[in-house]
């Protein structure tokens, strides 16, 4: 029923859990087993025990949500602060024992990999990329004004085939494209904090197959992309909103 990858953490606390040593250790049995085994990304759970356990877990889940179908802490608490709301992408909660949790698990539904309206709140400048979108640049928690972060806000109008961006200290994006998301044979509409671009898609084979080569994620499919977008800045108004 499953296959379980142990991350050993030894040695690492929450800071470096991001740094590049950090994610190789967290992110990198993904890939390895992804080429191995028989893996259903659309079912890939995250299981946080004890209290570093949880601790990581949580943080992972917060800044990386894509990739889980799920979230399960044991014997300890969430350590997820400033995008502790980007645990709202995710089925994400405590349980008492990890028999509990992987019970839970079994009665989860798939992974939602195309979501059509969703926000985020960006901490770590490694992990922009939350599902179909990639902030390239964005300002770090230290370059924001007190009380602030970076953030954006993506809703898709399929009627008007409408992506609409809106953007706190976020200032270019990647757009990953496919049909579930929008009509890639009509022109796309890109709004960004109220400004409009408009873009025409075009389908590829070897687009599709380099995002497969990133990710090894065949849950997600994309065989089209906007490279870069940039966030319109009022003049007056510098860097920000």
């Amino acid at each position: 029923r499953f296959i379980l990858l142990a991350v050993d953490l030894t040695g690492l606390d929450a800071e470096s859990l991001f740094h590049d040593a950090g994610l190789a250790r967290v992110l990198t049995p993904i890939g390895t087993a992804s080429r191995h085994f028989r893996m259903d990304r659309r079912r890939l759970f995250l299981l946080g025990t004890g209290d570093f356990g949880a601790a990581a877990a949580s943080r992972i889940a917060a800044a990386f949500p894509m990739a889980f179908a799920g979230c399960a802490l044991v014997d300890g608490e969430s350590t997820a602060t400033l995008n502790a709301g980007n645990l709202k992408l995710l089925p994400f909660d405590k349980k008492s024992d990890t028999l509990t949790a992987l019970t839970w698990f079994t009665e989860l539904p798939m992974r939602t990999a195309y979501p059509l309206n969703f926000e985020v709140t960006l901490t770590e400048q490694k992990l922009g990329r939350h599902f179909w979108v990639q902030a390239l640049r964005f300002d770090p928690p230290e370059a924001v004004p007190a009380g602030k972060v970076a953030r954006f806000k993506v809703s898709v109008d399929k009627a008007t085939n409408t992506i609409t961006l809106e953007s706190e200290f976020v200032y270019r994006y990647k757009l990953f494209l496919n049909d579930e998301i929008v009509n890639l044979d009509q022109e796309i509409k890109i709004v960004r904090n109220g400004e409009v671009y408009r873009y025409q898609a075009v389908r590829s084979v070897g687009t599709l197959l380099d995002n497969f080569a990133s990710t090894l994620d065949a849950g997600m499919v994309f065989p089209a992309w906007l490279q870069q977008v940039d966030v319109p800045i009022p003049e007056a108004a510098g860097e920000g909103r």
